[in-house]
């Protein structure tokens, strides 16, 4: 009888409300939307580095809409330049058993930080920032392939090792 009753009131329901989508359903009060064919295309032929994004806010009255268009920077005008950094420590190289042959590793630093990088202050326009650190350890791991260690006959591009008496010095180019 429940059932009966519910499905009455929802047929009811929808009759009643059937010219109005907006009864029953959430809507966001406004809709963004960037699209490439909406964009002013330059005379010259070169791509634009301006899109636009236009914003439809809901107007007080039903079913009608205002629309705005808002110039979006599409392409990297405050484009951060990449500088190369050469990131040096010092390890002991170690052994390690390969099948019957000994063969000598390079434990990577696996936190790198200002003081292991060569750059000054004035070479990067982030390194005073709390972000620096993060970018350079990110560069550090890309550069060495995320490895916790490798081979001294199979190091990577960028990776270079001045061989001492006790420690070795390891230098990273990475690019940051």
């Amino acid at each position: 009888m429940n059932n009966n009753r519910l499905t009455s009131f929802s047929k009811a329901f929808a009759e009643a409300n059937r010219g109005n989508p907006c009864i029953g359903v959430y809507r966001l009060p406004f809709v963004l939307s960037a699209s490439d064919s909406e964009a002013p295309q330059p005379s010259s032929g070169t791509p634009s580095a301006q899109s636009e994004m236009s914003v439809t806010e809901p107007n007080n009255t039903p079913g009608h809409t205002r629309t705005h268009a808002y110039p979006l920077n599409t392409q990297g005008d405050n484009q951060l330049k990449q500088v190369d950094a050469i990131v040096t420590f010092k390890v002991k190289i170690k052994q390690m058993l390969d099948g019957e042959t000994r063969r000598n590793i390079v434990d990577y630093k696996l936190k790198v930080s200002r003081v292991d990088c060569n750059l000054r202050p004035c070479d990067h326009e982030y390194y005073n920032s709390d972000m620096f650190p993060s970018m350079l350890q990110r560069a550090y791991d890309k550069a060495i392939s995320g490895r916790r260690w490798q081979y001294l006959d199979n190091l990577p591009v960028g990776v270079t090792i001045e061989r001492g008496a006790f420690f070795s010095t390891v230098s990273v180019v990475v690019l940051v």
